[in-house]
């Protein structure tokens, strides 16, 4: 039997899997990498994951392995959203008043 293989080339997110990830409440470290747009392995992603402003795993259980909470990403998410348009707005004003000028 032949080895099914990809279409996507290697280091693509699959999107096919957000449509799996869009029901689920809880995520994994690759999971949320993923979730956010991220490959799980790449260094943005360890970059983003390392950053004081996004959202900390919770381990339910002593020994068991560190999740994130879909709200939690989502919230991270949609402030990195806001900044990004309040700059946005920012340069567009600054522009706007030198050409002005």
């Amino acid at each position: 039997m032949a080895k099914e293989t990809s279409k996507e080339p290697e280091g693509k997110i699959d999107y096919s899997l957000l449509a799996i990830y869009s029901n689920k409440q809880v995520f994994s470290r690759a999971e949320a990498c993923i979730y956010i747009g991220f490959a799980p392995e790449s260094s943005a992603a360890r970059d983003v994951l390392k950053s004081p402003d996004f959202p900390s795993p919770i381990a339910f259980a002593e020994n068991g392995w560190p999740k994130y909470f879909r709200k939690d990403l989502d919230d991270w998410l949609e402030k990195r959203r806001q900044e990004n348009a309040r700059k946005a707005i920012e340069q567009a004003t600054c522009a706007r008043a030198i050409l002005s000028n």
